[in-house]
């Protein structure tokens, strides 16, 4: 068998051609078969003429196999839908229609999920009287429509011929010729649009309509004018497909069809994504509910902060605020905007954009609320920064920086509207000292409060907790307090403060989504380390002594499970999680930390 050159899945076979599709090994238990084949006859300009209806078949088979495959599994995965024009509607239908013809020929009384034969509605018709055989009295017909009575008639020959009879196969009875009329005639009426109203064309071809809706290739609604557009088309497709089984009721092969959209190969351009029916769902809406679940976890107060103008940005770049219209295109094409129109950094884009966006869709889409992450795989490539030294601050920067925050005196102001406030003093003098031996972020320290340094048993610690400021893990962690901290007076400054906050004012009033006061402390005191000019540029004034204590800590030989549960670093193995890091482990940790020689 040798493929056609230039026409896919057509292969000559003998003096004849055929369609070929191979059935992926995980379909071939519900198809039933490793190959899908249908004869195309031994003319080579017919067969390529009808390659492409089968070849939809085939596509479909496959894709109705897969979502059988799908219902079995657990969870169930979303199903895309598939949008269609209508000339691949129309084609597939009609593909669909003589396949299934000749299905019931060659024995298979199975019906399909999806029964594809032209076949009529029975829900609310009218049934106290008995359909009249063929010599019954006219008078009785009266007692029903036309149309009622060709609906019934439709369906009881068609239950006639596809019920096997038991324990012998049922040969092929082609309908009566009083049946091709009607039905004929009801379809004439819907093609030509003179049917009196929507429930009658719902009756005729209601069935096919909802074929399609159902696979997601169309979602036309109920009495608009594309339903009915939609309609008419399916009952000339009808009328071309009848006319090719009554071809084969006389032995014939079906001649080409002459209806023009079936006359020419269905387009293969893109099809415009069905849009969901129903109330939109907000984009901003699905953020909040992505931060009110946060928040039930004790995280996502920055979250909030700096995510909520990058929704409130893509909401405006896309001119809408519904999520089940957002696709992957657009947020590729949002994403070329970031950085080509408003000149953002790819590691900005990539770290804030597409994360928020790609961590919000990703909830929505674990929790049903939208079928898919359209997020998931929009990619950025960022050009890896070059590393000409090490992160953390080295011997001689980590004690000049600690020397200047020791010898920190605030600038003279005569005015008391330019005058450093206590808590700024507070925090350039302790803040750099907590974060070289506790190896905290400089935002955790900078939330710590006087009840959150504690002594226990001999023991004292500070509290990093999520109810004094933002903790990235949401989870509470004790550090003891370094010796050299105790000898350079930091318990005696917590007594003095008394209550609250150390390192800033609690009574000044704040936004409910302004940013935490800590973190402003941080950004000052973390401005305030750079302006000195004490350390290298590549290194960060603050995170670079989280990088320092790891260092540090492992020349100490302290294990990084430890050195983990100081820092609030996640384990790196399933074995990290067994046991606890008690507060004696971690004391004796930070009593092998070695003290800065600032003299």
């Amino acid at each position: 068998m040798k493929r056609v050159k230039g026409t896919k899945y057509l292969y000559r076979r003998g003096d004849g051609y055929v369609a070929r599709m191979g059935v992926p090994a995980a379909l071939r238990s519900i198809v039933g078969k490793t190959e899908l084949q249908e004869t195309l006859g031994s003319i080579l300009k017919i067969a390529e003429r009808d390659i492409h209806g089968v070849v939809a078949v085939f596509h479909q088979t496959l894709a109705d196999a897969r979502a059988k495959l799908d219902v079995s599994a657990s969870p169930p995965p979303r199903m895309r839908a598939r949008p269609l024009t209508l000339d691949q509607i129309a084609h597939t239908h009609y593909a669909e229609e003589l396949d299934h013809d000749q299905r019931l020929r060659v024995g298979n009384r199975t019906t399909p999920d999806w029964p594809i034969e032209w076949e009529v509605r029975l829900d609310g018709l009218p049934t106290k009287v008995e359909v009249p055989a063929e010599d019954e009295p006219v008078n009785v017909r009266s007692l029903k429509s036309p149309l009622t009575l060709y609906q019934e008639r439709a369906a009881r020959e068609r239950a006639e011929r596809t019920q096997p009879t038991e324990g012998r196969r049922q040969g092929f009875k082609a309908p009566s010729t009083s049946y091709r009329q009607q039905q004929v005639l009801a379809l004439r009426r819907i093609a030509s649009g003179q049917f009196e109203d929507d429930e009658e064309l719902q009756a005729i071809v209601g069935l096919a309509i909802d074929k399609f809706q159902a696979r997601g290739s169309t979602d036309v609604e109920f009495g608009t004018e594309a339903w009915r557009e939609l309609g008419l088309l399916l009952a000339k497709v009808q009328l071309a497909a009848l006319e090719a089984t009554i071809e084969r009721d006389a032995g014939g092969e079906p001649a080409a069809p002459k209806l023009p959209i079936l006359a020419e190969p269905p387009s293969t351009g893109q099809v415009v994504p069905i849009r969901p029916r129903g109330p939109a769902l907000s984009i901003l809406g699905l953020l909040d509910g992505y931060l009110r679940m946060k928040q039930s976890q004790g995280k996502g107060a920055e979250a909030e902060r700096r995510w909520k103008p990058v929704f409130k940005a893509l909401v405006r770049h896309l001119g809408h605020d519904d999520a089940r219209h957002l696709t992957k295109s657009d947020i590729m094409g949002w994403r070329d905007h970031l950085l080509e129109k408003e000149g953002l950094a790819a590691k900005t884009v990539r770290d804030v954009h597409l994360a928020s966006l790609r961590a919000v869709l990703g909830w929505a889409a674990d929790d049903e609320k939208i079928p898919e992450n359209p997020a998931a795989r929009v990619r950025i490539d960022v050009e890896k920064k070059v590393s000409v030294r090490e992160q953390g601050l080295n011997d001689a920067e980590a004690v000049a920086v600690l020397k200047a925050a020791l010898a920190y005196q605030p600038p003279t102001a005569h005015s008391p509207a330019t005058r450093e406030s206590s808590f700024v003093t507070a925090a350039k003098r302790w803040l750099p000292w907590l974060c070289a031996l506790t190896g905290a972020r400089v935002a955790e320290m900078g939330a710590i409060r006087v009840q959150d340094v504690i002594t226990d048993k001999g023991i004292t610690y500070i509290r990093i907790t999520p109810d004094a400021g933002p903790v990235k893990s949401g989870q509470y962690r004790d550090v003891p307090v370094h010796p050299q901290l105790v000898e350079l007076g930091f318990l005696d400054f917590v007594k003095a403060v008394g209550d609250g906050p150390l390192f800033y004012d609690a009574t000044k009033h704040r936004k409910e989504d302004a940013q935490h006061p800590s973190k402003i402390v941080a950004a000052r005191v973390s401005t305030w380390v750079r302006n000195l000019g004490l350390i290298d540029e590549a290194v960060s004034p603050s995170h670079g002594w989280r990088h320092r204590f790891k260092t540090v800590g492992r020349e100490a030989e302290i294990s990084d499970r430890v050195l983990d549960a100081l820092q609030g670093h996640a384990g790196r193995t399933a074995g990290d999680n067994y046991g606890d890091v008690t507060l004696k482990t971690r004391d004796a940790a930070i009593r092998r930390m070695p003290a800065y020689n600032v003299e």
